[in-house]
Formats: structure tokens, sequence, C-alpha cells
């Protein structure tokens, strides 16, 4: 009797065992599994994305580029005059050759060569726009107001494609009309990794050269408190999918730091809290 008791819980003790050790295998493959697919996601990113991160921490502004974009264009110098005073030289990283126009707010550029339908290569730019620059205070007043950047960047550049952009977002993608997108998309894969973030987007084309070029400006605008950025990038009228890839990757880790116009310094437009987040 006493054996069979003994024999009775040496196999629950077997058994219960047995479920422990199932359970915590199940947990480490679980484990194993999300490790193995983060990987492959920061392979993805290392792979398609620019190194090191751009960053404007004095605005708030971080992020990293699609590739071939790899260098800034040169920002124009600071001069100074006979009595001292502190002025901006000729800025000639502004699209004129390309589109024919100075663009407002341009905190960076980048210029790289894409291939065009034909093969050709052609110089392209992405810049990023900010409306911070709108908060400056000169006598004591705005020039210009800020929360019409985009309104007034989006104006410029139907002018120069001859389109009108209609009121309100589509609720899919087409030529010359704003619609609304998030990148990553909730729900996929990516968005275990990094939060979604919301961009309006626009695509001007024009069935007529663009001062002479065949090009095409994707407008992806975002907001974040009283900040109003864009990305936007100027290049053959068609891109190749793979760098279409890169750019929804690269719009992943775009980071613009939601501030009011109470935090921002009137005399230099800069963030008055310092730092960014995000990616």
């Amino acid at each position: 009797m006493r054996v069979a008791n003994w024999v009775s819980r040496l196999l629950l003790l077997v058994l219960v065992t047995s479920s422990v050790a199932g359970c915590g295998r199940a947990k480490y493959e679980e484990r194993l599994k999300a490790s193995s697919e983060f990987y492959e996601y920061m392979q993805t990113v290392e792979a398609n994305l620019t190194s090191p991160i751009w960053e404007r921490s004095d605005l708030g502004l971080k992020w990293r580029l699609p590739t071939p974009f790899r260098f800034a264009m040169q920002r124009p110098e600071l001069l100074q005059d006979e009595e001292g005073n502190t002025f901006y030289g000729e800025d000639l990283r502004h699209p004129e050759v390309l589109l024919g126009i100075e663009l407002p707010g341009i905190i960076e550029a980048w210029q790289t060569l894409l291939p065009g339908e034909s093969g050709e290569q052609v110089d392209s730019r992405i810049y990023v726009l900010t409306n911070h620059s709108r908060f400056v205070l000169v006598d004591g007043a705005l020039v210009e107001e800020p929360m019409d950047f985009l309104d007034d960047l989006e104006s410029l550049l139907g002018t120069v494609f001859n389109v009108v952009i209609p009121e309100g977002e589509a609720d899919r993608p087409a030529d010359n009309i704003r619609y609304g997108i998030s990148h990553p998309v909730p729900g996929s894969p990516h968005s275990k990794y990094i939060d979604p973030k919301s961009y309006s987007v626009i695509r001007f084309v024009s069935e007529e050269p663009v001062n002479g070029q065949q090009v095409q400006a994707v407008l992806y605008e975002h907001l974040a408190g009283d900040i109003q950025s864009a990305v936007l990038i100027i290049g053959p009228k068609s891109f190749s999918s793979q760098f279409r890839q890169r750019v929804d990757l690269a719009l992943q880790t775009f980071s613009v730091q939601p501030q009011v116009s109470s935090q921002i310094d009137k005399a230099t437009g800069t963030s008055t809290t310092g730092g960014s987040s995000g990616f």
C-alpha cells in the first residue's frame, strides 16, 4: 500500500514538473520569436535608412533618412556687416532649378540622384520644413502667421504644378489630392516597435514639365501641438518601389516634439524646453 502511494506521488510530481517545464519552454520560445522578429526589423531599418540619426535638438526634431540620401546640403553662411550686425547669406538649398521657387521654413535639405523612368539620373531633394521661424517677433509682431504655414506651402506648390488641391482628405491615395496615412500602419508588425505617426499626404504632379523638369513633389505634413512640419521629396515623376518602401520606413522614425507657442523662443524660433523624443 505504501509502495502504491509512493508511486502515485512520484507520477504526480513527474506530471506537474513536465507541465511547468512545458509552460516555461513555451514562454521561452515565444520570447525567442519576439527577439528574432525585432532583430529582423532592426536589420531592415539599418539596411534602408541612413546613419547616424539626424537631429535638431533645439527644435525638437529627429529623423533617419531613406537611402541613398546621406549628406545635408550646406546651410547659408552667417555673415556680419561693417556695424557688427549678423545676417545669413544666400541660401542655395532652395529648389530654384527644379521648381523655380524658394521654400519657406527650411530646417535641413539633402540632395542625391535618383533614377528616372528612362534610367537617367535625376537631381532629387528631401526637405524638412517647419513653422518654427514664423514664431519669431519682429518689432513685437509676427511677420507671418505660424498656423498658416502648411496652407501657404500647399498653395505655393499648387501654383508651381498648376493644380488646385480640393478641401478635405480622400479615403485613398491619388494624385493632386490630400489623403491621410499612418506610418507604420496600426496593427502592422512594425507597429509593435514604434508608435504610428499620422500624415496628410499630397503628391503634386503635372502633365507638363515643371520649370523644364519632369519631376514630382510629394508632401508629407505632420502636426505636433502648434508645430506644423513637413517632409517634402522632389524627384523623378516615378519613384522605384524600393525607394517608396524606404520612404515609408523613414517616416516611421520622423519625430517632432509637440510644442505650443509659449514654449518657443520669440527671438530665435527655437524650443525653450529642449530635447527631442522618438526613434
